[in-house]
């Protein structure tokens, strides 16, 4: 009797785990074809972008997970850039393919995001950096780390990703289990997007799924995080709305530390993804308010 159960579950397993391997084969063929791509498998369109003109101020942006650099594109277009320059890398892993993306560090990630802005610190008077979830995070690290002058760099932390809510435990449980059977977990869910946001969504060159194995080190890099956030003693910025999903934005305020000289924007609605809500164009006004401000006043 027992042979038999364990046969059944052995069985039930293996159809599961063929399953899956069909439906993983299925998502990274359609993700694959979804889009045109350059011969470095690069998506066309939403590759590293820039407008340089030498001014004395650059504004850099960096992007969150399975994000790339069409996420700003709305908010560049709301600001003058008579003044300043401004660029966005593509992260890497990003903007590549799923598979890529099952090989996801966030520490690799950081050190590329370092050399990046380290390679502009001679190029310019005063940087800008603006981050978007885990780009928000990468820059909390980085800020603590590198002991910036503030006098030389300013930072924006866009919907910034420490202090998850605890739903992120099902997700750290999908990272533990669900790679027996999957690599790939559709995210088609718009939860994280107001009702402009949504729309843009549909439009966009996101992938249609997650790379499960990516999940683990995202969660676990954006938890250590939250120790350095309430150390974090660098000026910044922070644009978040109260209605975030995804970030616990009580617990932010609270671990905020009081000795910080930090400024608040806190948006009624908007969700965790500013960049294509309903408070665009005032983050773009936000920015273009810092740029002004390094200028030299006649």
């Amino acid at each position: 009797m027992i042979s038999i159960v364990l046969f059944g579950f052995s069985g039930a397993f293996v159809v599961i785990w063929l399953l899956g391997k069909i439906l993983d084969w299925h998502a990274e063929k359609t993700n694959s074809e979804r889009f045109p791509r350059h011969e470095n498998g690069i998506i066309q369109g939403i590759e590293s972008r820039s407008r340089i003109r030498h001014h004395k101020v650059a504004v850099i942006f960096i992007h969150g997970y399975t994000d790339s650099p069409e996420i700003f594109d709305q908010i560049v277009d709301g600001i003058q850039w008579d003044e300043a320059d401004w660029m966005v890398p593509l992260l890497p892993f990003h903007g590549r393919s799923l598979l890529e993306m099952q090989d996801f560090d966030p520490e690799v990630i950081e050190r590329f995001v370092e050399a990046f802005i380290d390679s502009q610190f001679c190029n310019y008077a005063q940087l800008i950096l603006v981050g978007q979830s885990l780009g928000s995070t990468l820059l909390i690290r980085l800020a603590h780390r590198k002991q910036w002058s503030p006098q030389k760099v300013q930072i924006v932390l866009m919907a910034p990703a420490v202090f998850l809510y605890d739903d992120t435990r099902f997700n750290r449980f999908l990272a533990t289990f669900y790679p027996y059977f999957r690599n790939y977990i559709s995210n088609r869910n718009n939860a994280s997007a107001d009702a402009l946001a949504a729309v843009r969504l549909k439009t966009s060159k996101k992938f249609h799924h997650t790379a499960v194995p990516s999940v683990k080190p995202l969660l676990d890099y954006c938890r250590f995080t939250e120790k350095i956030f309430q150390q974090l003693q660098f000026p910044h910025t922070i644009l978040i709305a109260q209605d975030d999903n995804r970030v616990d934005v009580e617990r932010l305020k609270q671990a905020s530390p009081a000795s910080s000289p930090s400024k608040w924007v806190v948006f009624p609605k908007g969700k965790h993804l500013l960049y294509w809500g309903q408070n665009v164009s005032e983050i773009s006004r936000h920015i273009q308010d810092k740029i002004a401000a390094t200028l030299p006043k006649y």
